[in-house]
């Protein structure tokens, strides 16, 4: 073999290196990708199913014991949160879930589902108030180490 066989068969080894490594990061990016997009998927289903066992509570507490004259008879801002005696799955009205925060293990992982609950305005949906009102936003989100941001829903509640 001369010199100029080994060169072409040099070029030939590396070009099909380079290819390789290639092939091996588009496989391993793509793995990545599959695993996020499960892990989204089923954060999605968790906060979800939050959300739609919050929809099937009592808007407030005091609804137990009938119709309130006016909003100033729903929880107090600072006691929105699980009374005592009471714990997750056993809440009776939306405002339980506020600072709920619960660890499920899944096939594919971990995953940390926070709640929050706060009374809202109408006008101003996005900004808590510190009194009561007609309107209550409850947001869930997810976290895991399998995602890159939390995934977050939300849903506003409201009595009339």
């Amino acid at each position: 073999m001369n010199t100029g066989q080994i060169m072409i068969i040099l070029g030939v080894l590396t070009l099909f290196t380079l290819y390789q490594l290639n092939y091996n990061n588009s496989v391993l990016r793509n793995e990545i990708n599959i695993i996020e997009g499960d892990s989204v998927i089923t954060a999605l289903a968790l906060a979800q199913g939050y959300l739609e066992m919050a929809q099937n509570l009592l808007y407030d507490e005091v609804l137990n014991n009938g119709a309130p004259k006016n909003e100033t008879y729903f929880t107090s801002p600072l006691a929105l949160g699980a009374e005592s005696g009471e714990s997750y799955p056993l809440f009776d009205d939306v405002d339980d879930f506020n600072n709920f925060v619960r660890t499920e293990q899944t096939d594919i992982g971990e995953f940390t589902i926070h709640c929050q609950v706060f009374y809202i305005e109408q006008s101003q949906p996005d900004t808590p108030v510190y009194y009561q009102t007609y309107f209550k936003k409850f947001r869930v989100w997810v976290t895991s180490p399998q995602l890159v941001n939390p995934v977050e829903l939300q849903f506003i509640f409201c009595y009339f």
